[in-house]
């Protein structure tokens, strides 16, 4: 019998001289004999992938989505009645990011046409941001919809997202992280023997399970060839994109801990954070399962909606704009096209969360803390959020900082069999191909030229860095959105490994940027200072806090 692995739009099957039928199970698709007893409960299909199975019929691609969620973006979003707004200027920068990423993964012949899309797209959005203080007026401007007709478009796209994430096979890196979070709970170490962590796929997913797909047609096609029937099953609900698992071998077992990849040099992309925060995840699910990164993707993605409308609430006085602001994130199509990359959006969620909760340093730095413990970009924000505290919870938000550091530290001594594993640990979660200058590094639009070149792109980001650091001085909320967006978008230029398709890094922070009201008013708040929004939002209940509140609105959108 042989087992091939389905692509992300296909399956590719071998002839094979039994009677078959196709049998989808964690993401392969089996050849068994004709026998109803042996589906188990499972999907029947004919070689249809994702929602074909459930609707017959249904299969939305990329560039479809890119169309239809064009339209109704426009529809919902646009201001027809401003054509020149801000608004409207944002709308579409967020929308011309999506042909430059199906460019690139479209095919090689395009690649190179779309890296240089994204770049130039990317280039003008960090010069919006960079200049987001000088658009002084911040007019009042409604959604084409209303509260009640937001509030289902907003669950009816979560549902679609959603749906798309049970569908879809889990991303490396997610797989990765949920092993690791396991051999936190097992305390048991998962690095490799030659000293540091194995490696993940591509960042790309097609690229990372056609990867998957090759491992595990060779071998299940060689000397080691089993029935599908001597599996065990509890290995039905495993994630079935580990190439070292044979039938009949526990998934779990030290044998198989590591993705194969043909990158070598590509080192594990999740940091320790990423573990800790999957450990309540892969207890409760019993272990790495495919529902565990399913799981974890679901609440990523309700994660950054509600700390949207949690922004819009606490900070902007309308909960109707933290609405828009989470129906628009659902919406836009780079969403759609990484919806399973749960570990490029964890540390976005957490960073939204820390906007969320700026009024207490101590829980901004936790999250900000760990923000940087599951992607490195996060670190380059510490400056700014420093310089904005500064005397008014710059110690606390350290504090809180330093705190986080040793509890991550502390849970890779729980997994290190001794110190060399430790420093193996420590090593493996940093991703040092971002400091090489070297040719060959990664792939992308530096993987066309000389690495040489990035020196001078990173020089050039230093300098932004320490500029918006220092100035201005006294830095109110404005400047904390605004500055923190351009950080994360500038990363881009000069990362070395697809520099460019990481939008989801920094398009929810865009997304409170882009509806935010003037915040001029609102520096961090000292401990004897009475918080204006918290008192309003206690008072909304009352007539006056009504009254107060419809004033505090219309000093912020002005």
């Amino acid at each position: 019998m042989r087992r091939l692995a389905a692509g992300p739009f296909g399956i590719e099957l071998e002839r094979t001289s039994l009677p078959c039928q196709l049998v989808e199970g964690s993401g392969l698709i089996e050849c068994v004999p004709c026998n109803p007893d042996l589906t188990r409960g499972r999907f029947v299909h004919e070689g249809k992938p994702g929602m074909e199975v459930i609707l017959k019929g249904y299969d939305v691609n990329g560039p479809t989505w890119f169309y239809l969620s064009l339209l109704l973006i426009i529809a919902v979003f646009f201001k027809f009645d401003r054509i020149w707004s801000l608004r409207n200027l944002d709308l579409a920068l967020l929308l011309a990011l999506a042909p430059g990423l199906l460019l690139v993964r479209s095919s090689e012949a395009t690649s190179a046409f779309g890296y240089a899309w994204l770049f130039v797209v990317t280039g003008a959005i960090l010069v919006r941001l960079l200049s987001d203080s000088l658009f002084t007026r911040r007019p009042r401007l409604e959604q084409n919809l209303n509260a009640s007709g937001m509030a289902f478009l907003c669950v009816s796209a979560l549902a679609f997202q959603m749906t798309k994430v049970m569908t879809l096979e889990p991303h490396a890196a997610v797989i990765e992280t949920a092993r690791r979070a396991d051999d936190l709970l097992k305390r048991q170490d998962g690095t490799s023997a030659s000293g540091l962590a194995k490696p993940l796929a591509p960042l790309n997913t097609t690229v990372a399970q056609d990867t998957v797909a090759q491992n595990t047609l060779a071998q299940n096609t060689g000397a080691t060839d089993k029935s599908p029937t001597d599996k065990s099953p509890a290995d039905e609900t495993t994630v079935a994109a580990l190439p070292d698992v044979r039938p009949g071998e526990n998934p779990r077992s030290s044998d198989a801990r590591n993705v194969e990849t043909n990158d070598p040099g590509k080192p594990i992309e999740s940091g320790p954070a990423g573990m800790l925060l999957a450990t309540p995840i892969v207890q409760m699910t019993g272990g790495v399962t495919i529902w565990t990164t399913r799981t974890l993707a679901i609440l990523a993605h309700l994660a950054t909606c509600l700390g949207l409308i949690a922004v819009g609430r606490w900070h902007f006085s309308d909960t109707r704009i933290g609405l828009a602001m989470a129906t628009l994130y659902l919406l836009l199509p780079i969403t759609a096209f990484d919806v399973n990359k749960v570990t490029h959006l964890l540390p976005a969620a957490l960073i939204v969360w820390a906007f969320a909760c700026y009024k207490t340093p101590s829980i901004a730095g936790v999250l900000l803390g760990l923000a940087c413990g599951s992607l490195f970009f996060a670190i380059f924000l510490l400056p700014v959020w420093l310089a904005f505290y500064w005397k008014r919870g710059a110690a606390r938000f350290s504090i809180a900082l330093g705190g986080v550091v040793c509890v991550m530290l502390l849970c890779l001594i729980m997994t290190a069999a001794d110190s060399h594993s430790l420093t193996r640990q420590i090593v493996g979660s940093i991703d040092w191909a971002v400091l090489k200058f070297d040719s060959g590094t990664g792939k992308g639009f530096w993987g066309q030229y000389d690495q040489s070149y990035r020196i001078p792109v990173f020089a050039v980001f230093m300098i932004m860095l320490t500029v918006i650091t220092i100035w201005p001085l006294r830095k109110n909320l404005e400047h904390l959105m605004a500055h923190s967006a351009a950080i994360i978008v500038a990363t881009q230029f000069w990362y070395p490994h697809e520099g460019g398709v990481y939008i989801l890094w920094y398009m929810p922070v865009m997304l409170i940027v882009m509806f935010r009201p003037r915040l001029a008013h609102l520096p961090p708040r000292s401990l004897d200072e009475p918080s204006t929004l918290s008192t309003s939002g206690v008072s909304s209940r009352t007539r006056a806090g009504n009254s107060s509140s419809t004033a505090l609105r219309t000093q912020f959108y002005r």
